[in-house]
Parts: C-alpha cells; sequence; structure tokens
C-alpha cells in the first residue's frame, strides 16, 4: 500500500515539473549523491578540523590558513570558470564530447603549470619565513591535479554525481584517518600540508579508477585548436568573475598576514571556518527555489516575486536566530570546540557570523539576476565588495587587529547585500523585498490572530 502511494507522488510530482517518473528518479538519486557529499564533507571538515587546530596551535594554523588561501587563489583561476559551460557543450553535442574534454584537459593543464611557477616565483619573492615557504609550495601544488576535474565532468554530464562523490567520501575518510594518525605520533606541519596534497592526490587516483571501471575511456579525447580557442574565449569573462569573487572571500588572510601575525591569522580562520559551516544552507536552499522561480517567473509575475519575497524571508529569519543565538554564545562556542588557545576568535566570531544573514540575501539577488539576465549586477557585487573590503581593512586591521577584519568583511558584505541597490535602480525593487523579509513572518502571524 505504501509503495502504491509513493509510486503516485513520484508520478504526480514528475508530470508537475515535466519529467518522466524514471527521469525523476535518475535526477533526484543524482542530487542527493551531492547533498550526501555536502553534508559529509561539511561534517568531517569540521570535526576532523577541530581535532587538528586544537594540536596545531594558532601559528601553524595560520599558516595553513596562508598556504591554503593562496592554492584558493590559483585554483579559481586554473578552473577559468568553464565547468558548467564543458557540461552544457558536451550535453548539447555528444558527437563532438571527446573534442571538447581533450581540449579542456589540455588548457587546465597548461594553465595550471604555469599558474604554479607563477606561484612559486611570487612566494620566493615575497616569503621570508623558512617555515612557511615549503608549507605553500606543497599545498600550492595541488593546482596540478586540477585537470582531472575535465574527467568528473563526464560523470555530472551523465547525471551520474555518484561516482564523483565516491571519489571524494573515500579520499577524504582515508585524509582524516591518517590526520588523526599523525596527531596520535605528534607529527610536524609538514605533514599536514603533505596530507592535503595527498588528499586531493588520492581522489583524483580513485577518479580516474572509476573512470575507467564504469565504462569511460580516454579514447578520441584529442586536442582541436579550434575548440582550444572557443573555451578560451569563454575562460576570460568567466575567469575574472571567479577571481574576484575568491580575493574578495580571502582578501581578509592576505592581509591579516601582511599586517599581523601567523598567530593572530590562525585565531581568525577559526572564527571565519565556524562561519562558513553554514553557507551551505541558504546555498542549497536557493538551489532547491529555482526550478520553481524559473517557472512561476514565466507563468505568474505577482506569483514569482511572492515567492521571491517567501524564499527572502525564509533565509533572513534563519539567519537572524543563527546570529543572535551564535553572538550570545560566541565565547562557550570557541572554548568548548577549539579551547582557551584560540578564545581571542570569540569577539571575531560574534561579528563575523552576521555574513551569513548577507550570505543569503545575496544568494536569491544573484538567483533572481540569473533569471532575469543581469549579468552585470551578478559581476558587480563581488568588485565592489572586494574593492571595499580592501579599504576598509586598511584602515580597521592596523586599528583593531582581527576584529578589524572581521568587521571589514562583514560591512562589505553589508553593502553589496542590501545598500547597492540604492544606486542601480533596475535593483532598488530587490531593497525593498529585502527590507520587507523581515515583517513578513510578524505580519502573517499578526493576520492569523
Amino acid at each position: 500500500m505504501i509503495s502504491k502511494y509513493k509510486y503516485k507522488l513520484i508520478s504526480k510530482i514528475a508530470h508537475t515539473i515535466g519529467v518522466t517518473d524514471g527521469g525523476l528518479k535518475k535526477y533526484g538519486a543524482n542530487s542527493l549523491w551531492l547533498i550526501a557529499e555536502k553534508i559529509y564533507g561539511i561534517l568531517l571538515a569540521l570535526i576532523i578540523g577541530i581535532v587538528v587546530t586544537r594540536y596545531l596551535g594558532p601559528e601553524n594554523v595560520g599558516i595553513m590558513t596562508y598556504a591554503i588561501a593562496i592554492y584558493a587563489i590559483i585554483l579559481a583561476i586554473s578552473t577559468l570558470g568553464l565547468d558548467d559551460f564543458i557540461i552544457k557543450s558536451v550535453v548539447a553535442d555528444r558527437d563532438n564530447a571527446p573534442k571538447i574534454l581533450g581540449s579542456a584537459f589540455f588548457l587546465r593543464t597548461i594553465v595550471s603549470v604555469i599558474l604554479f611557477i607563477t606561484a612559486m616565483i611570487y612566494v620566493y619573492t615575497t616569503t621570508s619565513s623558512e617555515k612557511m615557504l615549503p608549507i605553500i609550495i606543497i599545498i600550492s601544488a595541488s593546482v596540478l591535479l586540477q585537470p582531472v576535474t575535465s574527467i568528473q565532468i563526464c560523470f555530472m554530464s551523465d547525471v551520474n554525481n555518484k561516482l564523483k562523490t565516491l571519489a571524494y567520501l573515500i579520499g577524504s575518510t582515508i585524509s582524516a584517518v591518517i590526520k588523526i594518525a599523525l596527531i596520535l605520533t605528534n607529527a610536524g606541519l609538514i605533514y599536514f600540508a603533505l596530507i592535503y596534497f595527498f588528499e586531493l592526490l588520492l581522489i583524483a587516483i580513485i577518479t580516474i579508477i572509476l573512470f575507467y571501471r564504469n565504462g569511460y575511456s580516454f579514447d578520441g579525447w584529442i586536442i582541436k585548436k579550434d575548440e582550444v580557442i572557443t573555451l578560451l574565449k569563454k575562460a576570460i569573462p568567466l575567469s575574472l568573475t571567479m577571481i574576484i569573487h575568491t580575493l574578495f572571500v580571502k582578501i581578509d588572510v592576505l592581509m591579516i598576514e601582511y599586517y599581523l601575525t601567523n598567530e593572530e591569522l590562525g585565531i581568525y580562520s577559526v572564527a571565519v571556518r565556524l562561519m562558513e559551516t553554514w553557507v551551505f544552507i541558504p546555498i542549497f536552499i536557493t538551489t532547491s527555489f529555482m526550478p520553481s522561480l524559473i517557472d512561476s517567473k514565466a507563468i505568474d509575475h505577482s506569483k514569482y516575486n511572492r515567492r521571491l519575497q517567501q524564499l527572502t524571508s525564509l533565509l533572513v529569519w534563519f539567519s537572524l536566530c543563527l546570529g543572535t543565538a551564535t553572538t550570545l554564545l560566541s565565547t562557550p562556542i570557541v572554548s568548548i570546540l577549539f579551547g582557551e588557545k584560540f578564545i581571542g576568535a570569540a569577539p571575531s566570531l560574534a561579528i563575523i557570523i552576521w555574513v551569513i544573514l548577507f550570505v543569503s540575501v545575496l544568494q536569491v539577488t544573484v538567483k533572481k539576476m540569473i533569471i532575469e539576465n543581469n549579468t552585470f549586477g551578478i559581476i558587480l557585487r563581488p568588485v565592489v565588495g572586494l574593492l571595499l573590503n580592501i579599504s576598509l581593512n586598511i584602515y580597521l586591521i592596523p586599528q583593531y587587529g582581527i576584529k578589524g577584519a572581521a568587521i571589514s568583511t562583514t560591512l562589505s558584505y553589508l553593502f553589496i547585500a542590501y545598500f547597492i541597490d540604492i544606486f542601480t535602480k533596475k535593483d532598488r525593487e530587490l531593497l525593498y523585498l529585502k527590507l520587507s523579509a523581515i515583517v513578513l513572518p510578524i505580519r502573517y502571524l499578526l493576520r492569523k490572530k
């Protein structure tokens, strides 16, 4: 009986969104694997991250944080922002898929090698710390593994994220076990940098094994000059956007390392890590709402605006509750999870946790802009945020230390989430929507009474 109702429910949902029952099951299972990967990764990173952070101490954590920030920037450039474009091209033209994938693999390999060499020249000329230098080199070398993502694109274009997720789950779990072993044997910082590289290498190797074992092959993967040129033309604006966004997210780390000490950077990184633990929730919720928003936009504009309002209100109130609780409990949270060595992160956590509110609002903003083809608005916000964050950091970090960095980051997100709408006529209705989100549940409750 339950199976009968379950089948009817699946059929009804499939009919509503315009796919077959089998298609719904396929896409649903594919999405569940992605969700499982994300949740497992966040929980594992948080638990193992707490243990490793307590073991390494503020100074070593600061060194690792800076090295990972350098890697994140060169990684953002190396992807060329082409994943979605390559998937779209492969799905649309299966006959030419080997040419597209082969050219993408070649292009990403060349770019990754050039970026690694460039990064090493920068590191050797700017880093005076003998302790930090090898850590940055080892972690930055991970960018050389980035071309393997071309293989993962095969899985994604075939709606087979299970294979991509399996590679990640196996690699990250083995890496977590090794990290615990390193702690038990009192290993030095260099070994934790090596395991960072080893984890990505292991995931790459497992990805290649799964690639072959599931009927895929490199047969026909060829490099075509015209395809490489096409990819490069697409990559220039996309990669520029990726670089700006990554710099915006990581600029506080780079500027703390410049103005303050590695120990203070390590303490600050704890506040950022606790805030980032929650970021996936607004991203996941807005992504889940996307099909509904697209559908309502095409049918009924008032319904579309109402759903935007409801989505924004949901995220705003989630963020308000989370921000209030974390601000009030920031000291015991840091003390219990990371110990007294990192207690200095509590004031920064109480400030930077409010970034979640502005990230939530930004997620709705960006989704609306994607639906309405407002590309300029999507690019403008991280550019303005980056420039504002740099300007505020130059003044606030020397004056207030890591708390100044937290203030700068939070104010920058506040500005691009809310106040920037004042200056762009097209987006002023967005500002009203965001501000109304706070009072919508209150109005609803009063109406009920």
